[in-house]
This record gives structure tokens, sequence and C-alpha cells, in this order.
């Protein structure tokens, strides 16, 4: 391959990853979506435990609607109503309120903390 060849490859490999990355204003449009469950941050706990935890919740989704109805689905689907203040999203179903902190919001990624907890659960966009 030529020069130039090769800085069209780094070009089109830069956009790419500019796109899959970028960062989102956190408000209702962009947090309208299905979230699946990908990958849980604890630094308080060791690769083979998270991997545990992580194949434990394997399917965990959450979908927020635009008409503020909401899935959470890990062994049963527990339907409900969601809100959003500054960056934290309010679930609430049968089992009561739930309130999950936005801490980095992409395209197709969203990390949040359940609660008060210090551990992070990474989503993926999927398609509903």
């Amino acid at each position: 391959m030529n020069k130039s060849m090769y800085l069209l490859i780094i070009f089109f490999l830069g956009l790419y990853t500019t796109e899959a990355q970028e960062t989102l204003e956190i408000n209702t449009d962009n947090l309208s979506k299905k979230w699946e469950l990908v990958d849980i941050i604890n630094p308080d706990r060791t690769e083979e435990e998270l991997k545990e935890m992580l194949s434990f919740l394997e399917g965990t989704t959450m979908l927020l609607n635009k008409d503020f109805t909401s899935v959470f689905s890990f062994v049963q689907d527990l339907e409900g109503t969601w809100s959003l203040n500054s960056n934290v999203i309010s679930i609430k179903n049968k089992r009561g309120e739930t309130l999950w902190t936005i801490h980095d919001l992409q395209s197709k990624q969203i990390t949040l903390s359940r609660n008060t907890s210090k551990q992070k659960l990474v989503f993926k966009s999927v398609k509903k």
C-alpha cells in the first residue's frame, strides 16, 4: 500500500472512533432507547468476580420509552414509568423507586450507577 492509502485508512478510522465515542447531552430524547447490560465497573472486585456477576446479569435490559413508560427486564419484566432530573433517571414500578445516576452518555452506550452504589453498569443501545 502506498502512503496516501494509509492516510485514507487512518482518516476513516478516526471518523469511526470519533462517532463511536460521541458524548451526548443528557435529555429524554437521547435516553429513550432500549439498553442492554454489557459490562460492570467495580474497582473493589477482581476480573473473575466481575465476569461472574456479568454472567449472572446476562440479558438484563432497560427500555425507556419516549412516553415515559419503562420496562426493566431481569428474570421478569417490570413495567413502570421513568423521569429525568438532571443526570438522574428515576424508575418507578411495583417494586418501588430506583434512582440511576448517569456518569456517561454516548451515542451507543450509557454508564450508570444504581441508587448510592459506587459500582457502575455499562449498557449499550439495542434495537427495540
